[in-house]
């Protein structure tokens, strides 16, 4: 770090998941990070180290995201990665770039063995549950007639080699770990190589380094058919792809090569020719090298480059309210705000209110739909801006910087969701008392039971819908209530600011819903809570019940 002074990116490689905040915070510099391995998935999901729910599982999910968030760009090996790292810590997609993995095909080429030795079957790794060992060994069990070197060490390989013991397998040959260069000779001997074929969610994830090596030593290889493999590898053309876990599977595909050396020839060629295209070094470096300069671009561009608003007002038969609704958001000060009206086939004049303004909507979608929800999630498609927000007809955005001011909310920090304060309008005179400028404070689910924020005081950032879904449209008032309780559930952050965003009138629907309005409620929070949870909210619901009719009174 001394002198990142003089640079112009960091590049932060394998585990420097603390690294990543450390350079932000002292550099001020982009930050590339090459997240090869997520804590988080290898500990809990994997190797199964740390209990899902439990305190060392959050904080490994933590330092995974904390590193993702602070980094200005992401690379994984897979878009199988990329989408295990985007629903699961909740990172927009668009901040993650594949890059395969590779070898250093200076070290690692064909020709690097004096003779190949036609019998033998190769494998090296670190003996993890991805590799799926014990698979090629119930594989060579039944294949007595080839010889299997297996190099490496790890937490599997003792289990491995009782394994061997107790099938009385004379096949098997454990060697211990070797240099690199070593490793290129020692693939060169061999017939096959062999990939991973372990039954956990990393092994349907990544496309692991022996594949590679394989592939730049010009060998034909076997591995487990999965949707990450299936990124790079196509089944008999530059590999040979057999079921996951599955030792006789395995072993056909063993028996097939073995039976055909055509076939074999023409698969170690094709993977050799994949590899020179897609994973060479000098390919690699170009395409990191092209990721620099976006990235380098895009920081100079960022300082003119604002946050794109998206605004969407869902509205039917409200052409008493509608106008001064637009007209608020009109006033913004904000410079890039796409509003979008969707009205549901209204049948008085609301849209020849909305038609006056045609110029300055970006799109007015008029059509029949099933409820409230509905709309909002046809706002939701349309939507095209870094930040939705849901302005209903008759509500108002209390002052013309109310949107300046929650772009800057959101860009002092990376958070997905940033909520503020609604000041209450037409307050029925027997709830006077229990309505003022209200503060929320909605970062758990006890907070929202207790104080219920109404969806006009949050903005969201677009991936959000995009990670845990839109609005569940069994609802007809509590499903904005239902989303934010998923969205806490699954760990999305909010972020509270001191802000009066809108005027929101209490004459809406979901003030006048009666006894329906409490079953939605209680239905959302039973959909998203445990039993535990469920029975503390019921209690805590009846004493504020209690609490309200006595002061009532």
């Amino acid at each position: 770090m001394k002198n990142y002074k003089q640079c112009d990116i960091i590049l932060i490689g394998f585990l420097g998941h603390f690294l990543v905040p450390v350079a932000r915070f002292f550099s001020r510099k982009p930050v590339i990070f090459d997240s090869f391995v997520s804590i988080y998935m290898t500990m809990c999901m994997d190797r199964k180290t740390f209990k899902p729910n439990g305190i060392l599982a959050d904080l490994s999910k933590w330092i995974d995201k904390t590193a993702c968030n602070d980094a200005d760009l992401i690379i994984c090996d897979t878009f199988e990665h990329i989408k295990f790292f985007s629903e699961t810590f909740h990172i927009d997609p668009k901040k993650i770039v594949r890059l395969w993995v590779g070898s250093d095909n200076d070290i690692i080429r064909p020709g690097s063995s004096i003779a190949e030795q036609p019998d033998l079957i190769h494998f090296h790794g670190e003996f993890q549950q991805l590799h799926g060992v014990e698979t090629i060994i119930y594989a060579a069990r039944e294949l007595p007639q080839y010889r299997f070197r297996l190099i490496g060490d790890g937490r599997q390989r003792k289990p491995c080699e009782t394994l061997v013991k107790e099938l009385n397998l004379n096949n098997v040959t454990f060697v211990n770990p070797v240099p690199y260069r070593e490793l290129a000779l020692q693939m060169g001997e061999a017939a096959i190589c062999l990939g991973i074929f372990g039954n956990t969610i990393k092994a349907r994830t990544v496309i692991p380094n022996k594949v590679y090596e394989a592939m730049a030593a010009g060998k034909p290889v076997i591995t487990a058919d999965t949707p990450a493999a299936r990124e790079l590898l196509n089944h008999r053309g530059n590999a040979y792809l057999c079921k996951i876990a599955d030792p006789e599977s395995l072993a056909d595909a063993i028996k097939t090569l073995m039976s055909d050396p055509e076939l074999r020839q023409s698969i170690a060629e094709r993977g050799h020719q994949t590899f020179l295209q897609n994973c060479s070094i000098d390919v690699l470096g170009k395409q990191l090298r092209m990721e620099c300069e976006r990235i380098l671009g895009m920081e100079k561009k960022d300082m003119d480059r604002k946050l794109k608003f998206s605004i969407i007002t869902v509205c039917r038969n409200a052409e008493n309210d509608i106008e001064k609704t637009i007209q608020s958001v009109l006033k913004q000060t904000y410079p890039d705000i796409e509003y979008i009206i969707i009205d549901g086939k209204s049948t008085d004049r609301t849209l020849d209110v909305v038609g006056r303004y045609r110029d300055r909507m970006a799109q007015i979608i008029s059509e029949p739909d099933t409820g409230i929800y509905d709309a909002m999630n046809k706002g939701i498609s349309a939507a095209s801006g870094d930040i939705l927000y849901f302005l209903n007809a008759g509500d108002t955005l209390t002052g013309p910087t109310v949107i300046a001011q929650i772009a800057d909310a959101f860009e002092k920090k990376f958070v997905d969701i940033v909520y503020g304060k609604c000041h209450y309008t037409d307050i029925p005179e027997n709830r006077r008392n229990r309505y003022t400028k209200a503060r929320f404070h909605a970062n758990s689910i006890w907070e929202i039971a207790r104080n219920s924020p109404p969806q006009q005081c949050f903005f969201y950032r677009q991936h959000c819908f995009k990670n845990i879904g839109t609005f569940n449209t069994s609802y007809s008032i509590a499903g904005d209530l239902d989303w934010i309780l998923r969205a806490l559930k699954n760990k999305l952050t909010p972020c509270f600011t001191d802000i009066e965003i809108a005027n929101y009138s209490l004459t809406g629907k979901s003030h006048q819903g009666g006894g329906h309005k409490y079953m939605e409620r209680f239905s959302a929070f039973a959909s998203n809570l445990n039993a535990g949870e469920l029975v503390w909210y019921i209690l805590t619901a009846a004493n504020r019940t209690c609490a309200r009719m006595l002061s009532e009174r």
